[in-house]
């Protein structure tokens, strides 16, 4: 069992060259996903250390290739930057049974599992919709210690709720593929909002130039409808042969250079923003439990039958929960 009492010493050792490095940057991932209070004390003992350049978020419906297309960025990062440590959060649903991750996005990539300088991690959404927990804050603080110099989070692909990655990457690129429907649909959902970069996956298709051409349409129809200047256009690429992957690269190198004095102002805003919601996320919880633990007649009840009133069961359930969960 380790703790938020083992965290100094695992630091030093993380950031050592001793060959037990990476060992201990994995236990110290272990610890934020641990519990929210682990986590709090991991960010504490962080907060001067050093962060990722870029954190690239990679979102989409399942299907669309976005964990062979983090593989082949993964190689193609490797092949321009060979002095540059890789880091990848691969979000993966829970296990029902253990509630760690089912480790599939990390299976495909595991030609890279021999590189010293690719660091990637399976973390389980423990059951957030969005994927996106307080312990992959300290998961991406951690690779920011071990000097990754690119941090890819690729959410669970769940649909609408896994919006939550914008709130911790830096730029979100939205991976599509030709045959996932309707091209309005996706842009009716939101990802429109979500993406800073879209991808048309699957070039090989027979359909991906129509449906790459239809999705430049859309986004082009929906900035000017917004009154925006700024037309972003989709990219083709096949993970598959490995085609137009490493001027996607480059597009992401570009936007991260112009864009990377608004990154530093708006990564601690963001920080703020989740360890708020976790926060309140966390007093919900202990005030259910509390809620379940009141010994008398069910307060609901009462209302009913008009014994008493919403206002009065508020009240007197308020100073019973304080007082416990104090």
């Amino acid at each position: 069992m380790i703790s938020h009492q083992d965290i100094p010493a695992l630091i030093q050792d993380a950031c050592s060259e001793h060959p037990s490095w990476s060992r201990a940057a994995g236990r110290l991932m272990s610890i934020a996903e641990n519990s929210s209070t682990e986590t709090a004390h991991l960010l504490a003992a962080l907060t001067n250390a050093a962060e990722p350049r870029i954190v690239l978020g990679i979102t989409g419906a399942p299907g669309s290739g976005k964990s062979s297309l983090t593989n082949s960025l993964i190689t193609a990062f490797r092949q321009q930057y060979p002095e540059r440590r890789i880091g990848v959060i691969a979000i993966d649903p829970s296990s029902p049974f253990s509630g760690g991750a089912l480790l599939g996005d990390r299976v495909r990539m595991m030609n890279h599992a021999d590189d010293p300088l690719v660091f990637i991690r399976s973390s389980a959404t423990r059951g957030n919709m969005g994927g996106i927990t307080l312990g992959t804050l300290g998961v991406l603080r951690v690779m920011g210690l071990i000097g990754c110099d690119l941090v890819i989070i690729e959410t669970v692909g769940v649909g609408q709720s896994e919006f939550e990655v914008i709130e911790i990457a830096d730029m979100t690129a939205v991976v599509l593929a030709p045959g996932q429907g309707d091209t309005i649909q996706f842009l009716k959902a939101g990802l429109m909002e979500v993406g800073d970069l879209f991808i048309i996956n699957k070039a090989d298709s027979p359909d991906a130039e129509r449906y790459c051409t239809e999705v430049a349409n859309a986004l082009r129809y929906l900035a000017s409808a917004k009154g925006s200047l700024e037309i972003v256009q989709p990219f083709l690429v096949s993970a598959r042969l490995n085609t137009g992957i490493l001027q996607l690269l480059e597009h992401i190198e570009i936007f991260s250079q112009r864009e990377q004095a608004n990154w530093l102002c708006k990564r601690r805003a963001k920080m703020h923003a989740r360890i708020k919601r976790v926060i309140f996320e966390e007093a919900r919880k202990q005030i259910e439990a509390a809620f379940e633990a009141i010994a008398y007649t069910d307060p609901i009840d009462h209302i009913i039958t008009g014994q008493s009133t919403v206002a009065t069961v508020i009240d007197r359930l308020v100073k019973q929960l304080a007082s416990q969960i104090r």
